[in-house]
């Protein structure tokens, strides 16, 4: 079900969102769009110190809307485990293209889920 969510809550619920993406290890940092290939954000796992390292960047010029967005898309990728075939022994096999569908779909979810549908 969806629900409202005023002016007043709209830097709340994504500061919420970036909460539940650092409880999981998702360190989420804003870029200029030329470091992403000027897409308006890029999820990847890291391998450092022998330690796989998860990673949303966000373009820094996106607007709130923009920002929730892409944050739920990118978020998706990380929950249906599309970063860690380099790092593990579990390579799913999955096209880029389906990755980015079953992203797109996740994330809507997702989206409707954290901010709601705005109402007026």
């Amino acid at each position: 079900m969806s629900y409202y969510i005023g002016a007043d809550s709209a830097k709340h619920t994504f500061r919420g969102a970036l909460q539940i993406a650092k409880s999981f290890g998702v360190q989420v940092l804003t870029c200029e769009p030329s470091e992403i290939n000027n897409c308006k954000g890029l999820s990847q796992a890291v391998l450092h110190n022998g330690k796989i390292e998860y990673y949303i960047l966000l373009q820094n010029d996106l607007s709130l809307e923009e920002k929730r967005l892409t944050f739920a898309h990118e978020m998706s990728h990380f929950i249906l485990g599309h970063l860690i075939g380099e790092y593990t022994d579990k390579n799913y096999n999955i096209s880029p293209e389906q990755q980015e569908f079953e992203a797109e779909a996740l994330g809507l979810i997702l989206y409707n889920f954290w901010y709601g549908i705005k109402c007026r």
